[in-house]
């Protein structure tokens, strides 16, 4: 991805990047097919739902269902996007989401919204730390922790024809634009935000990793 950051906010909040790029995936294709576990609005995809009842369902706040009924349509060919908080699409379904989508090897694309402490006044029920843990426990899954809405975008864009388990961890609010709009996120790569010779950072909020293959982050220059 380019890099685009001036130190202002994109005027974009993460929801309204997830909510438009779903709707978009969902319209283009007819395998797409949308879940939520009735948090649409947290995401900013009730408004479209209401005109998209045969592609976006709302499996209520049943989130092992969901999983279930996602997979299930991935056997049969379909592209399910489901989401909810990020504590019940991990540490509430880890066991669903283990045997029915890793070991089954059905292919889901999980979003899980407002991952550590940003959920802030919900408190401690909707603080997960171990989401990333959980999900790179998982053989061949993808995990994705989103920087900026258009690492977002790029995300779900190619998240959706992967296979396999893919685990998206983002904010659902403002934050600084990181890279460049319409750029594409490499996958399995480390980005290379400026270049150096005297130290390196990884940002921790603008990695992938998919377990089992880990590539390399860092070349030390001796």
């Amino acid at each position: 991805m380019k890099i685009a950051y001036t130190g202002k906010n994109d005027p974009r909040t993460f929801k309204q990047a997830a909510s438009s790029t779903i709707a978009r995936l969902v319209e283009n294709d007819p395998d797409v097919i949308y879940l939520d576990a009735d948090v649409m609005s947290c995401i900013g995809t009730l408004d479209w739902s209401k005109s998209h009842t045969d592609r976006a369902i709302n499996c209520g706040i049943a989130e092992a269902n969901m999983v279930g009924v996602a997979c299930g349509l991935s056997a049969v060919g379909f592209k399910p996007i489901i989401h909810s908080f990020g504590p019940f699409v991990s540490r509430r379904i880890f066991d669903q989401v283990f045997l029915s989508g890793g070991y089954a090897k059905n292919s889901v694309t999980i979003i899980g919204s407002d991952p550590g402490v940003t959920a802030a006044y919900n408190g401690g029920t909707h603080m997960p730390f171990e989401d990333l843990a959980m999900y790179r426990a998982i053989p061949e899954a993808y995990v994705f922790d989103i920087a900026d809405p258009n690492m977002l975008e790029s995300v779900l864009e190619q998240s959706v024809e992967l296979p396999g388990v893919k685990y998206i961890r983002t904010p659902r609010k403002l934050a600084a634009t990181l890279y460049e709009q319409g750029s594409k996120m490499p996958i399995g790569k480390a980005i290379t935000l400026r270049e150096g010779t005297d130290a390196v950072v990884l940002p921790a909020a603008s990695w992938c990793m998919r377990q089992c293959r880990r590539p390399s982050l860092l070349k030390k220059k001796v």
